[in-house]
């Protein structure tokens, strides 16, 4: 049986003992979105049930940057001019990897932006460089994810692991591994679903009982699948980014050679590969991290 520990009140006792249990000792799934290179503009990915729309910002508005008005890292908001621009309050802009938001129109040549939205990283931009924009505007009722190259997976993988953290309450936590979105919740017995339904070239595959949390340095035993088997490669998902990583394998109860066992640490995510000696279904396997 599954508890949502949601339902249940911190304020007794009983309550907090409850949910303490629940993030010491829980383990829980995770879901991995792995995308394709056929992805297209507009498209939607839905992660517990709200949708997520890929916008690529690749038309070019015609406007270069001037005057070094985007050459600072200053918070914004940002007054910038744009030759001949002819855009809208509420477009996603675009000048190199940092995304804007117009907040306003002041005329046809100058504009008010924010700036380092949807996740990314606020940077000095030398002139002149190309602006893009999007070729259409955000759905009704999605939240956006804006991409710089929806051509290339691994891009679009970390700029949708961005976004996904950028939009989400803090239910739920997304990392980039290559061209692997892994999507997990931070929180004790919360589940995460992924649809991938309307993506052309996207699958999604859940990871079973391999997300731990952060106080946890010693995991408990999983029990390796046929599919991790085949693959050679167990993940494991921290509610942390640990700066160590040690794996032990062993077979009814034996621990297996240890030579050739990897342990390649991606933020939170853990990938655990097989060495010398090949595993089977029904291996034991216990990672070490801290």
């Amino acid at each position: 049986m599954t508890i949502d520990y949601r339902t249940i009140g911190k304020l007794t006792q009983k309550g907090d003992a409850l949910h303490k249990l629940a993030s010491n000792h829980s383990s829980r799934d995770a879901e991995v979105l792995t995308l394709g290179t056929g992805n297209l503009t507009t498209e939607t990915v839905t992660v517990n049930g709200v949708v997520y729309e890929l916008l690529s910002v690749a038309t070019d508005t015609g406007a270069n940057t001037a005057n070094s008005d985007f050459n600072n890292t200053d918070a914004g908001p940002l007054a910038v001019e744009l030759t001949s621009h002819n855009v809208l309050v509420g477009a996603i802009l675009r000048v190199e990897s940092e995304f804007f938001v117009v907040d306003q129109v002041v005329d046809a040549n100058n504009l008010i932006l924010s700036r380092g939205q949807f996740g990314s990283a606020i940077a000095a931009h030398s002139d002149p460089k190309d602006v893009f924009e999007t070729a259409t505007a955000p759905a009704a009722g999605t939240k956006t994810v804006p991409a710089s190259a929806i051509a290339t997976a691994a891009t679009l993988a970390g700029e949708l692991a961005t976004a996904l953290n950028y939009h989400d309450d803090n239910t739920i936590v997304a990392v980039a591994v290559g061209a692997d979105v892994v999507i997990h919740v931070g929180d004790e017995q919360w589940v995460v679903t992924v649809d991938v339904t309307d993506l052309t070239d996207a699958t999604a595959a859940t990871i079973t009982g391999v997300c731990q949390d952060a106080i946890n340095a010693e995991f408990t035993p999983h029990t390796i699948t046929a599919g991790e088997a085949t693959a050679g490669t167990v993940r494991f998902i921290l509610d942390f980014a640990p700066s160590f990583a040690v794996a032990f394998v062993s077979d009814a109860g034996v621990l297996l050679t240890e030579a050739g066992i990897t342990a390649t640490v991606n933020g939170n995510v853990v990938d655990v590969a097989e060495g010398a000696t090949p595993w089977a279904a029904g291996d034991g396997i216990v990672l070490l991290a801290g």
